[in-house]
């Protein structure tokens, strides 16, 4: 026998009992597919938001060496505005944070005062000479450094033979590159006290690191010319 179809309530037709059931069907797939919707829609968002983190992070890793090398230069341009260096007495051993020489190095387009001392302050107006060393004409170690970013950023570029000229007020000396040495700043004390005279050019090294480098990098020259110098009692005094 046909099963009997459910009686409505009283003063409810069978058209508007099927039509409740097909409401109540379409609600329910609604319910279970809307969170599968939902689901696959949040992954979708998230995809894009991951890339862009990535590129964000990517470029500021790849910028910071220029931002590093701005704020030296931003560094420089402050002391620069502030700090004003005397020129040496003649013939007399150069005071500590005096101007005695310029350095010339035509193959990298440099030319700089060089200034006795190296202070954070001096470094910024120039190249400067390390107090314990010789000066040019003494026959024996001179060391002059500089910035990797600002003063020395393109030595580098140096090649053995290149030319290097100090000019100071007691003579021209020439100088010829030798090599270029990595060093750790312990090193250098090493490089004092050659058995003849040498030039070295130092700067921080790796180049491009960011914040505080812990290396060197040293270029060592040999003297072509230049006349012997002593200051006798006046260097003597420095030690």
């Amino acid at each position: 026998f046909p099963r009997a179809l459910p009686q409505p309530a009283s003063g409810v037709t069978i058209d508007e009992v099927k039509k409740s059931s097909a409401r109540r069907k379409r609600s329910g797939i609604a319910a279970n597919t809307a969170p599968t919707r939902a689901h696959k829609t949040g992954v979708f968002w998230l995809a894009p938001v991951f890339l862009l983190i990535a590129t964000v992070a990517v470029l500021c890793v790849a910028c910071l060496p220029y931002v590093d090398m701005a704020v030296s230069a931003f560094k420089v341009y402050l002391n620069d505005s502030s700090t004003e260096i005397a020129p040496a007495e003649a013939g007399k051993y150069p005071a500590f944070g005096t101007e005695f020489a310029t350095v010339q190095i035509p193959s990298i387009n440099l030319i700089y005062p060089v200034m006795q001392g190296d202070t954070e302050a001096l470094l910024s107006q120039g190249v400067c000479h390390f107090y314990g060393s010789d000066l040019p004409g003494e026959n024996s170690s001179i060391l002059f450094t500089a910035h990797r970013t600002t003063h020395f950023s393109g030595i580098g570029a140096l090649e053995p033979g290149d030319s290097v000229t100090v000019d100071t007020s007691w003579g021209t000396y020439e100088y010829a590159v030798d090599e270029a040495m990595i060093l750790y700043p312990a090193d250098i004390a090493g490089l004092l006290n050659a058995s003849q005279e040498t030039l070295y050019l130092i700067t921080c090294y790796p180049f491009n690191f960011i914040g505080g480098a812990p290396q060197r990098y040293a270029v060592r020259c040999h003297l072509v010319s230049g006349p012997p110098h002593s200051f006798g009692e006046e260097a003597a005094a420095r030690e």
